[in-house]
């Protein structure tokens, strides 16, 4: 009888995983018994559990660096916009308030 990976309990049917051959419950897998038993059986042969599957990294291998002095440039543009778009609200502020204001006079004198 094979133990499970994650929690060394005996099982009796499990996902196997192609790459250090062991066994798991599936909820220790963290697949679903149903999903499972769907995978083709190409598929079940090549599953693997969560320590095996292969992580992406932020920039896969094939990929450009970003280059930092242009992700400078724009930020500082972005920041540049947020900064006028914030200018422009600023009056926006003030007559809120106003608005406020004479409404509840209005509503005070019903």
């Amino acid at each position: 009888m094979e133990k499970c990976g994650v929690c060394s309990e005996n099982l009796s049917e499990g996902a196997h995983c192609a790459t250090c051959e062991q066994w798991f419950h599936y909820q220790c897998a963290g697949v679903t018994k149903s999903g499972y038993q769907r995978l083709s059986k190409d598929k079940k042969l090549n599953w693997r559990c969560v320590k095996c599957k292969p992580t992406e990294t932020a920039h896969p291998p094939n990929s450009p660096r970003p280059d930092s002095e242009s992700d400078l440039t724009g930020f500082e543009a972005v920041l540049t916009e947020i900064r006028a778009l914030s200018a422009k609200f600023a009056p926006l502020e003030g007559l809120k308030e106003e608005v406020l204001f004479s409404l509840k006079k209005r509503i005070s004198g019903l």
